[in-house]
Formats: C-alpha cells, structure tokens, sequence
C-alpha cells in the first residue's frame, strides 16, 4: 500500500516538474478565435425559397388510400 502511494507521488512530481509551459500566451494581437467568419452567399435566398416552396406543395401530398394504393405499398414492403 506505502509503495502504491509513492508511485502515485513520484507521478505527479515528475508530471510537475516535466510539464512545459504553452509556447503561444493568447494576447490581443492573437485572438483565441481563429476560425473564419461564415457569411451567407447571395444563392442562399433562392435556395431557402426553393425548399421551402418544395416542402410546403409537396411534404404532406394528399392520397387516397385504396386497395389498389395499398397493394402497392403492401408488395413494396415484402420486396
């Protein structure tokens, strides 16, 4: 149990002592954030329109449900 206990110790000395500081201090002139900023293009509005146009005529299309229709589905399903 002692011996358990000094390993654990030497650990974390050795990771004390070995550790290295960050090369690069986060300062004004280097922002944290580095990612580049995501501006919408001009198509972007016709696309939007587009599908939006698509889901509301075409999302919840009507069916009338028979046999004929149900057989369909029923034999698409098995396959």
């Amino acid at each position: 149990m002692k011996s358990l206990l000094i390993i654990i110790l030497l650990a974390v000395a050795a990771n004390y002592f070995f550790a290295t500081p960050p090369s690069t201090k986060i300062t004004d002139s280097f922002p944290a954030d580095t990612l580049k900023e995501i501006q919408p293009e001009n198509y972007y509005v016709l696309e939007n329109q587009l599908i939006t146009t698509i889901l509301s005529r075409y999302h919840y299309k009507k069916f009338e449900v028979d046999d004929s229709l149900s057989s369909i589905i029923f034999n698409s399903y098995i396959n």
